[in-house]
């Protein structure tokens, strides 16, 4: 195609902000005035995997979990069917289904971090900054160290807002450009200096919904943080839930990520409309053994929800 230049341009520009199969949507969809693209229906992969590791982090699976059903892949998943049949490990984004990356956003999936070296034998140095002293806010972060995890929800989530964004893993240390509406909230006009930090957002809450942080192995859990609502939505948080943990089902091998990993869960915290929740040991030490963490509503509300952080420390 004469247009495959302009396509090679777009993921030059965003590989690190979009998912490949949320830009061929809408690549496809400036290529046709907007028209609807039905690329999807064909059932065709335009991008083929290669290799054992999954580019959203983990291991690559032969088949996902739609929801209701299964297929090969999340794109494959709604089959021209739209947003509906888009459930389960996969979440629907820009038009294209695409899979959930394990505890974080999509701009930013849980991979190992590898540095390079800015100096190379011969090479002539070149100045560098002096970084600002870590804040007291800053230093307090840096104790969580928010292990491996994926984040799963069954609340309806109002369009880009996911689950991922309320846990990233390795803890909140680190300069984040996370992709969502910004529209939807005057909050995001003004990033802070760290980058776009997007939260977990959802609507029409209702009863024994939850989120729930399922860990990629048991952890031992020394602190716990929850952070609801925003200076610019202060009335989204959760009116009446719980905060729980559990140890890993008899279930915990299966191969697709669910709830179905958790054991039976236990009450750490009643919440009832504050903006911050913590917990930390008491005499008793740090819990052993946590596979999940858990918010859960005891009570449907009108106001919408945001989660805005999870902030776990682990020994």
């Amino acid at each position: 195609s004469n247009e495959l230049p302009r396509l090679a341009q777009l993921y030059l520009l965003f590989y690190d902000q979009l998912h490949c199969e949320v830009a061929v949507v809408r690549w496809m969809r400036s290529m046709t005035s907007g028209a609807p693209v039905e690329y999807f229906k064909t059932g065709e992969k335009l991008f083929k995997h290669e290799g054992l590791i999954d580019s959203n982090g983990g291991n690559h699976a032969t088949q996902v979990s739609c929801g209701g059903h299964s297929a090969p892949s999340c794109p494959e998943c709604p089959s021209g069917k739209g947003e509906g049949f888009c459930h389960g490990d996969c979440t629907w984004v820009g038009d294209a289904c695409i899979g959930m990356s394990p505890g974080s956003s999509i701009s930013s999936a849980v991979q190992p971090v590898v540095q390079q070296k800015h100096q190379q034998s011969g090479a002539v140095s070149q100045p560098t900054e002096v970084a600002a002293p870590l804040t007291e806010e800053e230093l307090r972060l840096r104790r969580f160290d928010n292990p491996p995890a994926w984040v799963i929800s069954d609340m309806t989530v109002v369009p880009t807002f996911l689950a991922n964004f309320a846990y990233v893993a390795g803890g909140e240390g680190q300069s984040r450009n996370d992709v969502c509406d910004s529209r939807l909230s005057p909050a995001l006009k003004r990033p802070s200096p760290h980058g776009l930090r997007c939260w977990f957002w959802a609507k029409d809450v209702s009863q024994e919904q939850h989120i729930i942080v399922v860990f990629s192995a048991e952890i031992t859990m020394e602190a716990l943080e929850v952070s609801f609502g925003h200076d610019a939505h202060s009335k989204d948080v959760l009116v009446n839930g719980l905060v729980e943990v559990s140890e890993s089902s008899q279930q915990s091998a299966m191969e697709t990520v669910s709830a179905g990993h958790c054991g039976d869960f236990r009450t750490l915290k009643e919440v009832n409309g504050e903006r911050e929740v913590s917990w930390e040991p008491g005499a008793s030490g740090p819990i052993a053994g946590i596979r999940c963490v858990r918010i859960s509503m005891a009570e449907s509300q009108t106001e919408w929800l945001i989660v805005r952080r999870i902030l776990v420390k682990s020994l």
